[in-house]
This record gives C-alpha cells, sequence and structure tokens, in this order.
C-alpha cells in the first residue's frame, strides 16, 4: 500500500535522526501534492505515524517530530552581517536558469533573516563546520527522504555556494588529471569547463530519448572513474534516463569502482509523471552522489547548494572541503533551515508548480500562434525552459546572437554537444513570463531574428522543413 510507504520513509528518517524532535513536517495537502498522492493516502499513513508516537499533532500549529528519547546536537547561532535577499535581478525575455523572482516569497524570507540576525554569540563553533550549518543539513536531508526517497544523514550534506563549488569539491577529492569521466552529449557546459581546468579527460556520451546511452559509454571507456549526468531531466535535452539504463549504470560503476555524480536538474518542477526513483535511492552499494540547488527552487541570488556524499566519502570530502571552500552565509543557511523546516519551502514548491504550468502554456501558444511550421518544440522539454528545434540548415548561433542584440536572452542548442553534428535549437525560459501580451510581444521579437536573411537562407521558414532532434532509442 502507498501510505505504508510514505509512513517507512517517515519511520526511517525518525529512528536514523534525520528528522529531529520538534521539527515540523509538511501538511497533509503539501506532500500530497508535492508526492502526488491522494490526501486520504498520506492522511493514512500519518494517522499510523501518530498512533505509534512518531508524530504530534498540535491543532492549528501543525504536526511536529516527537521526541523519542535520541540525542540530537543542538543548533548554534551565528553572528555575521546581514546581506539582503530582496534585491532583484533584471532578467532578460526568455532567460534560462532563473525563477520566477515575482513570486518569490520576499515578506517570509525577510521575516526568517530579520529573526537570524538577532543570534549573536558561538560563532566559533559555527565557522569550524566546513559540511555547513547543522540544522539546515538536518532540514534538507529530511525533506530528500520524503520528496526524493533518499535516505540520507545530516552527516552526508555538504552546504555549498552552487553548482560549481558542488562539482569542484567533489572532483577535486575523486578524480586526478588524466581520468577519464564520461559526461552526456549534449551536456550542461559548466561541468566541461571545470573538467578542462582541472586537466580531466572528458568522454561524450550520446544522449537519445531514454538519456544517457550506457551501452556506447563502457564502449567508449569501460574504465573510467566517474559518470557525470541529469537523470531526472537532462540539460539541455530533457530526457530522463529510463530504469534498464539507471540499473546498467549502477552495475557499471560497481563492477569498475567508479562514481556517479547525479545532477537532479529541475526535479521539482518535472511533474509530468516521468519521475523515476533518483539513482542515489537505488544505489546499494555507495557509489552515488547527489547534487542540488536552491537558486532555481527560490532565488538566484541565494548562493546555497548541496552535495549528498555516500558515507564512506564522508571523512574525505570533509577534508577536501577543508582546504576548498570558505563556507557560506551563516545568516542565509540559519532562515533558509527555518523556511524548510516550518514548511514554507514545501508551500512555495507547490505554489510553484501552478504558476509555471501556467507560463509554460502561454509561450507555446504564443510560439504555435506565431511560429507554426518554422520551429518544432521538442516532445521531451521539462523543467523550466522549451527547447525547440530549428531547420537543420538554421545557424542557431548567429540567431542567438542577434536575439540577444533585440534584448533576448537565447540559449543555442548546437554549442552544448561536443560535435558538430546535425542539432539546431534554441531553449527558451519561460519562468518569468507574466502574461500572454508579453509572451507574445517576446515570440514576435524571436520571429523578426529568425527572418533575418543574414543568418537564414530564403525561404528557410516555410513549412515542411526538417527539424533535427532525438529519434527514438533503438
Amino acid at each position: 500500500m502507498l501510505y505504508r510507504q510514505v509512513y517507512r520513509r517517515f519511520k526511517e528518517a525518525i529512528l536514523s535522526g534525520t528528522y529531529p524532535p520538534g521539527m515540523r513536517v509538511p501538511s497533509i495537502r503539501t506532500l500530497a501534492s508535492e508526492l502526488k498522492l491522494s490526501r486520504n493516502t498520506i492522511e493514512n499513513a500519518y494517522d499510523l505515524l501518530n498512533g505509534e508516537g512518531f508524530f504530534v499533532s498540535n491543532g492549528q500549529a501543525g504536526t511536529t517530530i516527537a521526541d523519542l528519547g535520541f540525542h540530537q546536537l543542538t543548533p548554534r547561532p551565528a553572528q555575521v552581517e546581514p546581506k539582503s535577499a530582496a534585491a532583484r535581478l533584471t532578467v532578460r525575455p526568455f532567460q534560462i536558469g532563473v525563477p520566477a523572482l515575482d513570486a518569490f516569497p520576499l515578506s517570509i524570507w525577510h521575516t526568517l533573516c530579520q529573526r537570524q540576525l538577532k543570534s549573536r554569540h558561538e560563532i566559533s563553533q559555527i565557522l569550524s563546520d566546513v559540511q555547513g550549518y547543522l540544522p539546515l543539513r538536518e532540514a534538507i536531508a529530511a525533506y530528500l527522504s520524503v520528496s526524493r526517497g533518499i535516505s540520507c544523514t545530516p552527516s552526508r550534506v555538504f552546504i555549498t555556494s552552487g553548482y560549481r563549488q558542488s562539482m569542484l569539491l567533489l572532483a577535486s577529492t575523486l578524480l586526478k588529471a588524466g581520468d577519464a569521466v564520461w559526461i552526456e552529449d549534449p551536456s550542461y557546459p559548466p561541468a566541461r569547463q571545470l573538467f578542462g581546468k582541472l586537466g580531466i579527460r572528458q568522454v561524450p556520451v550520446p544522449v537519445d530519448a531514454e538519456g544517457m546511452d550506457v551501452s556506447e559509454g563502457v564502449r567508449l571507456a569501460p574504465d573510467a572513474r566517474m559518470a557525470l549526468l541529469s537523470p531526472a531531466n537532462q540539460s539541455p535535452l530533457g530526457t530522463v534516463l529510463s530504469m534498464s539504463r539507471r540499473m546498467a549504470l549502477l552495475s557499471w560503476a560497481e563492477s569498475h569502482s567508479a562514481w556517479l555524480i547525479e545532477d537532479d536538474y529541475d526535479s521539482e518542477y518535472c511533474s509530468d509523471g516521468r519521475l523515476l526513483p533518483t539513482l542515489s535511492s537505488l544505489d546499494r552499494l555507495g557509489r552515488t552522489c547527489y547534487l542540488g540547488t536552491f537558486s532555481k527552487t527560490l532565488h538566484p541570488e541565494l548562493r546555497l547548494a548541496y552535495a549528498v556524499v555516500p558515507e564512506g566519502l564522508v571523512e574525505t570530502v570533509s577534508e577536501t572541503a577543508g582546504q576548498l571552500l570558505d563556507g557560506c552565509p551563516l545568516h542565509e543557511q540559519k532562515a533558509l533551515a527555518t523556511f524548510i523546516a516550518d514548511g514554507h519551502f514545501g508551500r512555495h514548491l507547490k505554489k510553484m508548480r501552478t504558476l509555471y504550468v501556467r507560463r509554460r502554456e502561454m509561450l507555446v501558444e504564443a510560439l504555435q500562434s506565431r511560429l507554426a511550421g518554422h520551429v518544432h518544440i521538442s516532445p521531451f522539454s521539462r523543467g523550466l525552459c522549451l527547447l525547440v528545434y530549428l531547420a537543420d540548415d538554421c545557424d542557431d548561433v548567429a540567431i542567438a546572437q542577434r536575439a540577444c542584440a533585440a534584448g533576448l536572452s537565447v540559449a543555442s542548442l548546437s554549442p552544448r554537444a561536443t560535435e558538430d553534428n546535425h542539432k539546431r535549437g534554441l531553449l527558451l525560459g519561460f519562468a518569468n513570463i507574466v502574461d500572454a501580451q508579453s509572451a507574445e510581444q517576446d515570440v514576435e521579437t524571436l520571429a523578426a531574428c529568425l527572418a533575418t536573411a543574414e543568418l537564414i537562407p530564403s525561404g528557410s521558414l516555410g513549412r515542411g522543413r526538417h527539424f533535427a532532434g532525438l529519434e527514438p532509442a533503438k
């Protein structure tokens, strides 16, 4: 029964200390939305946990974890100067990687930051913890245990300032110059740039409709030391790594003592029913590191991310962190810990999922109305951007440059691939589209860029053109 699975997740998290006494659990409605289950299912699980003494119901104040007598480390306050989280960024139309800034819960965040700034003692104890603020690591571990089925303890969580720092931490710990690493082709550029700086040999592995082609990776470099991939939402194509390939990847990592880096890219906003279990939750031998960030779920100026490492790597990664990391702003870590523990994060995600569905629809409708036959929207697109394919003789880089000059922020697809292959396309962010009129205006500007004679051969905007894209897996 599904309610028993939810019950077991909570029970295991509580008994392991991942969910500490007094922490508030998500409301029934919020968790039902998060897990895409019925409210009755969650209510049955909560009733069982209440009946067995794991939960304490506090009426309108919510439900919290009972004190079962386990020893918990005491949160330690800090003294730091404030840095406003309220600053607004200037976002250009179609800019990817930026959440809806107009929907950020600024008032709640400001209140939490002000509250945390009143705690100004025992700073030396906080600064000595290279892994980050303990209550935040507890909140992240608790969230992952329920939302993504990852059974982890706070000791396995490392707080970083972003994706790049998480990758630097892991690459510096697990790799040396000359080691081979599988990367998706096409892929997210920052990782390739980092590996290049570190002298890591990158092995591009093709991506098809089932995600990274593991058999091809084995053929190209069977003894690679690591594989980096985004199985929930492949960046930039949006495909999902199939279950058979997840198991093949874990089998390869086990047999070759290799490491897997799972970037759970935009998984919070992949609500199309294709969200499979994480590699980390399937991994029974501790070969997978899991990466997440709050820059796209909350605000890009909140430079907080995290890496979850296997238990056997905690000590080694801690040594590297002590050498490389300077830590993250304490008051923001404290505010975020409270934001998650008090249920604000779960409610925010629920609100944003609904908002992003509407904003995506506005962009799709504008593209179909103005550019039908000129571009092809990839059926695999998910998360916070759309991938639109262009005719195979278009220059997507030149079009993106033209769009930039016209005031847009459009990313081209072809530079994300290692080979000059047939894929030509544009990545269009929609998180900050506020209404249908602005979507139509921005698409009209894009249409003018596509029609520029210098960029597209005469007649190329006619119907019946061949659009490059993914073919079904063989």
